[in-house]
């Protein structure tokens, strides 16, 4: 078989790289995903997926479309995070809120190895707890580059920058935010 490039749709680039995760507005998919927006989201409808497209945050994603028992087709494996992970996604989904009401002048939230460990060590203040969590420290930063939820920015110190992603508010939500927060007011009463 023979590939005919007249019969490829122009927009194949982008299905195989949201097939794979975000698109952000920075990669050169980004200009074909919006210009073909309204295709890929039938495209993608007809098998199950929703596009998200996040214009005003620069990324898009996709979504299974869940039946009304919850049940979905499995196109996209769903990752049970661990209590660090998830403790970490809360975290840095509250900076980035906060960044956000904040009047920066920066677009992006970006941040250091050094802040994010000083901020995760408020939350392990069982000796022991800290001890792993500064041992298992870089596992979980790689960790959040591979979801998606931070990207490295510089390497070749002991303190490299991070960008934390915006794609982290499609998967924590304000009311999680509120909710950990809640649940930590009340860890402090008892």
């Amino acid at each position: 078989m023979i590939l005919e490039k007249d019969k490829i749709k122009p927009y194949t680039q982008v299905i195989i790289e949201l097939f794979k995760g975000a698109v952000y507005s920075e990669d050169k998919q980004w200009s074909l995903l919006l210009q073909y927006k309204f295709e890929l989201m039938k495209f993608f409808s007809e098998l199950g997926l929703e596009l998200i497209v996040q214009d005003s945050d620069g990324y898009a994603y996709l979504l299974q479309i869940q039946s009304e028992e919850g049940e979905t087709l499995g196109w996209i494996q769903r990752r049970k995070l661990s209590y660090e992970q998830s403790v970490f996604c809360i975290l840095l989904r509250g900076w980035l809120n906060d960044f956000e009401m904040s009047e920066s002048e920066n677009r992006n939230l970006l941040l250091q190895k050094s802040d994010l460990r000083n901020r995760m060590e408020i939350f392990f203040k069982d000796i022991n707890n800290q001890e792993k969590l500064f041992k298992d420290f870089d596992k979980l930063i790689t960790e959040m580059n591979n979801l998606g939820f931070l990207k490295k920015l510089s390497d070749g110190n002991d303190n490299p920058t991070y960008e934390v992603r915006r794609i982290l508010k499609s998967k924590v939500t304000i009311e999680m935010l509120e909710e950990f927060k809640n649940n930590l007011i009340m860890e402090d009463n008892e």
